[in-house]
Parts: C-alpha cells; structure tokens; sequence
C-alpha cells in the first residue's frame, strides 16, 4: 500500500482536517493526535496489522491505495465525469445596457440589444440542440449587462426553451445574473411561470459601502435587495439564491456584514442562500488579510447559509456543451474572454466557427497541461480557459496560476476549508 498523491492536512483551530483531494473525503481528529494519523496514513503497510480496519476504511475513502493503482487515470476520469455530455449550458447576455454603473465591473453598458433576427436563430439553435443531442438537461442562464432591462425577452426566451425542453423529455432550469432591483411581485411570479429558479445577485460589502456602488432614488439599495431576495424565495417556491459578496481589502468586515444581513433575512429562508465571497478582480490577492475571510465564511456557516458549492477543476467553458451568446448575435464559449464573440449562429440555428476553436481544444484534458500531473490539479483545475489562452498567445505554453509551491500550497489549504464548511453538517460545524 502507498500513501495518496493527494492527500491534504489542514490545521483548523483544535482540530486537523485530513482530506483528499480526488476523492473529496476528509475526516478530522483532535490536534494532539494528528502527527498519529499521519504516521499511519504514510506508512500504511507498517502499519496494516495494528490498524488494518482503519486502512481499509481509509483505502476505500481513497487516502491510501495499493501500489499498482494509477491514481492518477483514476483522477482523470473522474474530471472528464465532470464536463457533464448530457448537458447543455447556453448563457444569453439580451443586452449590454444596465440600470447601474458599478465601477468595478467588467462588462462596457454599451446600447446594444439581441434583434428579432437574432431571436429566431436562437430559438432555431435550441431546437437543433434538443433533437441533435442526446440531453438529460437544459440549463439557460441569463446575463448581461443587467438582463432585466429586457424582461420582455428573458419570459419569450424562456418560455420557449421551457416548451421546447418538455416536448424533448429534457429537464430543464434558467437561472439569472441580476443586481435585482428591477425586481417587482409581480415580474417574479412572471420569471416563476417561464421556470426561472435560480438567481445570482451581488452585494458590495456592507449596508454603507454597498450603497456607494449601487444608488437607488430615496431609498438603500442595500435594504432593498435584501428585501428581493426574500420575495424571491417566498413567490417562486422551488427558487434558490447566490448572494454573491463583493470584497476588497478595505470593504472586507465580516462581523458588521453578518450582522446587517442576518437582522433583515429571517432564518428560515437562510438555507436556500448560497452565499459566496468573490474579491474584485482589480484587487491584489496579497493585500485580502486571509483571517478576515475565513472570520466571513465561518460566521456565513454559523448564520445558517451554505457556503457556495465548490466546483473543483472546472469552469463551465470547459464543459462539453456551452455556448455563449452576446446582444449582438455573435456566439463565443466564455463571456469574458471575447466579448464581440467569434463565431456565429446561421440561419438554421448552427454555431459556425471561422477557425478551430483554442479554448477548448486546449482542455485540460489534454495530456499536455503541466497541471494534470500537479498535487493541486484536482481542486485547482489550473488555469481558467481565457487565462490559459492568454498564456499561449503571449508565452506559448500555461504556466502555474502561483508559481510559487507555497503559495500554492497554501491556497489549496483554504480552498480545502472552504469545501469543509460547505459538506460537513451537524457535528462538523464545530470544526469547520
């Protein structure tokens, strides 16, 4: 028997936590017998007759293996699972206008809207798609700009994917990308009729700071969005929530943050709040005080709300289907990597590309990222696909995110904390 290639330990106040990386187990144990475990878990045949029940336990967890077992093919089936082929992912940004202009943000307000034109290319593309395909599920999401500006568009779209997906036996689910405050009763119970259940919406830190980004007219923008959320979840039952949380090193205040958001959503909606951190992406990594951050996602935990799901090791570019398509009717894989996009859907609803397609093509599933044999691979999952193109224009070849192993290292320990608080229940929310 040998030791796992990706096994992790990660202290975490009085206790460690030991987890694997390809299997996504863990298990922790008290701080002064820790050095215990890992004496057994690195020595496993030394140690197989005093505790052989426990290693078997622990092979089945994936923390040790035999010698012969390539753990390595084992990891990467268990990615090339995760590209989901009976899947299909089509983003839809109706428009670049928004109803705010939050510095940060990544997309240009442009007055550009999807024609009518385009409309019936997309439906004809979603038509193809289900007959073509052999589906189990649909999943339309809308983006922007500030989707809801076209609200007429997200119900016709919407409403058409809907029939389309049942006629199909296709399950489907449409989720939305809005700040929310062209949110009304009356607009939700019409996206609750057209299957939308899923929403993404940011806040930018605390009540102050939040109102400074995004201003409503006599009122907190704040407060408000709050507010939408919970008629969210209280008129679409089988909806759920991603409150997105914008920090930077000086909006970063876990405490005054739970507490405005914990007097305002009562407990029992809290569980269908997924909540995620995000660090603006014009902030250095360096200057966040990691502290501060796990402070915000153990009081999330201990609030009652899921810390967001971890999709470990990839982004949904690299997903088998996925298709993006802008207000101008131009179709590209990633919203961000090209936003005029460079392909385009034909009359008939075909995506035709004018050249092969790098982002893609260079998956990691390719044997040829120097990730693929890293530690790190199956939580990191490398470079993102535009980050990854980025790096072949100008370097010829993808590099580490870190460059640095211990910085490396400890990312991935956080990364491993993070998936703690968001699996363990009950007991575990004591130790994470």
């Amino acid at each position: 028997m040998k030791a796992s290639f990706y096994n992790y330990r990660v202290p975490h106040g009085e206790k460690v936590i030991f987890f694997n990386g390809r299997t996504k187990t863990l298990f922790a144990v008290r701080e002064q017998v820790a050095d215990k475990f890992s004496m057994i878990l690195d020595n496993p045949d030394l140690y197989d007759g005093t505790f052989h029940d426990f290693l078997t336990r622990m092979m089945d967890a994936g923390f040790v293996c035999n010698d012969d077992f390539d753990e390595y093919k084992a990891m990467m089936r268990s990615y090339k699972q995760t590209l989901w082929p009976t899947y299909y992912r089509l983003m839809l940004l109706p428009t670049y206008r928004c109803n705010q202009a939050c510095w940060y943000c990544v997309q240009e307000h442009r007055h550009v809207d999807m024609t009518e034109e385009t409309v019936r290319r997309l439906k004809k593309h979603v038509d193809r798609v289900l007959a073509e395909k052999n589906l189990n599920s649909f999943y339309l999401t809308w983006f922007g700009g500030e989707p809801l500006v076209r609200y007429d568009l997200v119900l016709d779209i919407s409403s058409y994917v809907k029939s389309a997906c049942e006629a199909h036996g296709v399950a489907m689910a449409v989720g939305v990308t809005t700040n929310s405050l062209l949110l009304d009763h009356e607009r939700l119970k019409g996206l609750g009729r057209v299957g939308v259940n899923f929403f993404q919406i940011t806040i930018d830190g605390v009540r102050e700071e939040h109102n400074k980004v995004k201003q409503i007219p006599n009122g907190s923008a704040f407060d408000t969005t709050l507010h939408n959320i919970i008629d969210i979840l209280r008129t679409i039952p089988d909806s759920r929530v991603n409150l997105r949380i914008n920090y930077s090193s000086k909006t970063l205040s876990p405490k005054e943050l739970l507490v405005q958001l914990n007097d305002i959503i009562p407990m029992e909606l809290r569980h269908r709040i997924e909540i995620s951190p995000k660090k603006i992406w014009q902030e250095d990594e360096y200057s966040i005080d990691p502290s501060l951050l796990s402070e915000l996602l153990d009081g999330i935990a201990s609030s009652g709300y899921p810390v967001e799901a971890v999709q470990y090791g990839v982004c949904y570019v690299d997903y088998e289907n996925s298709t993006t398509v802008f207000p101008n009717g131009k179709v590209d894989i990633c919203n961000l990597d090209n936003q005029e996009g460079r392909a385009e859907l034909d009359k008939g609803g075909r995506v035709i590309w004018p050249r092969e397609d790098l982002c893609r093509q260079y998956s990691a599933v390719s044997e040829n990222i120097i990730c693929n044999h890293c530690k790190h691979f199956p939580i990191c999952g490398g470079p993102c696909p535009v980050q990854r193109n980025a790096m072949l224009r100008n370097k010829g070849e993808v590099s580490c995110l870190f460059g640095d192993d211990a910085l490396a290292e400890g990312h991935m320990r956080e990364e491993v904390l993070r998936y703690c608080r968001e699996q363990v229940k009950g007991e575990g929310e004591s130790l994470c």
